[in-house]
């Protein structure tokens, strides 16, 4: 789980939607750009496709998810199932967590980015 948040956090630094959404749980995939990416979600976000969408959010602050990637770590990994919380830790911003969801014998992402621990 380590390494795919790390490749994860990595695509967003690098502005790179179409990574991070292969590296997002499938079913997720598919509602980000219901969700975000149509006339109801925010004018910034919009795109027809969930990398059209994650490219956006990841230009909107590409410094702050450059100096986070490079403080990056990961405080622990609380698994129940096919589902799990991994806990972050950003040197700026402090601790953060971020859902995962295991899919065909491999964890994959399920968010846009962390949120506040807790």
């Amino acid at each position: 789980m380590t390494a795919i948040v790390t490749r994860f956090y990595a695509a967003a630094a690098a502005g790179d939607g179409q990574t991070g959404c292969a590296l997002t749980y499938s079913l997720y995939v598919e509602e980000i750009p219901e969700l975000y990416g149509t006339a109801s979600g925010p004018p910034g976000l919009r795109g027809k496709t969930c990398a059209e969408v994650l490219t956006k959010l990841f230009k909107q602050t590409p410094k702050q998810l450059s100096e986070e990637y490079a403080s990056l770590k990961v405080l622990a990994v609380r698994v129940h199932e096919l589902r799990a919380l991994v806990v972050l830790d950003f040197k700026k911003v402090g601790e953060r967590e971020i859902l995962v969801h295991r899919e065909h014998h491999a964890w994959k992402v399920y968010g846009l980015l962390d949120t506040k621990l807790g």
